[in-house]
């Protein structure tokens, strides 16, 4: 006898790291995940995705866009989870610790880009950030975080990722160490919008979708019963 675990959008944690601790470790959702989801008429409003940006600079000091599966996310390591949380909230601009960083950077992300080979508007934009556009005449650099994202190259027109401007990037990073790298949290949102510049992260909205805990232990205590009997 099984029982299916259900995936659910969690949000009564009232912050994102109280949510992330109600969800069973491993089964937090990716972006192309929970868009799979929308796609099929799930409802969800929006949520925290199981991805990291990170924001870094060449030897030339040549801006760099990458984006971290559940490998590389601090977010979604329990061993960094807090303190990760903390810095993303507490420092506009957080670049994690040594120990932290080379966590992330041993795993290769599911995407990296330079920015020169990214169009990124600034229409209706803070000073800090931009986005790409998901058009039929994206760059394969586009494409390849619009794929990373959406699970696909082509997700739709109108779709959009929201990142840090180049700029910014290269300004926080002067005088720093080459591999230093500026960590952000991602949601999907308002029509599947993606935005890869959270730090917002103790509002009630920064909901998670995955399995509960409660739910999980719940199972296999069910189950345990069962194979008693």
């Amino acid at each position: 006898m099984t029982i299916n675990e259900i995936v659910e959008r969690v949000a009564d944690g009232g912050n994102l790291l109280e949510n992330l601790r109600r969800i069973k470790p491993g089964s937090w959702q990716t972006a192309s995940r929970v868009y799979a989801a929308w796609n099929v008429g799930v409802p969800i409003e929006g949520v925290y995705v199981n991805l990291m940006a990170g924001y870094g600079k060449e030897s030339n000091d040549q801006a760099i866009f990458s984006l971290y599966g559940p490998d590389g996310n601090l977010l979604a390591d329990e061993r960094f989870q807090e303190a990760a949380y903390n810095g993303i909230l507490n420092d506009g601009f957080f670049i994690p610790s040594r120990k932290m960083k080379m966590h992330v950077t041993s795993v290769a992300p599911l995407v990296m880009v330079n920015y020169s080979d990214l169009h990124v508007k600034t229409e209706g934009c803070s000073e800090t950030y931009g986005f790409i556009e998901a058009l039929d005449e994206n760059t394969v650099e586009e494409k390849c975080v619009l794929k990373a994202v959406y699970g696909s190259e082509n997700p739709g027109k109108g779709k959009r990722v929201y990142l840090l401007r180049e700029n910014v990037v290269l300004e926080q990073l002067k005088n720093r160490d080459h591999d230093d790298l500026i960590v952000r949290a991602c949601d999907l949102y308002n029509d599947h919008i993606f935005d890869a510049d959270r730090r917002y992260l103790s509002s009630p909205s920064c909901a998670v979708r995955g399995i509960r805990r409660d739910v999980a232990q719940g199972v296999v205590r069910c189950q345990e019963l069962t194979a008693s009997n």
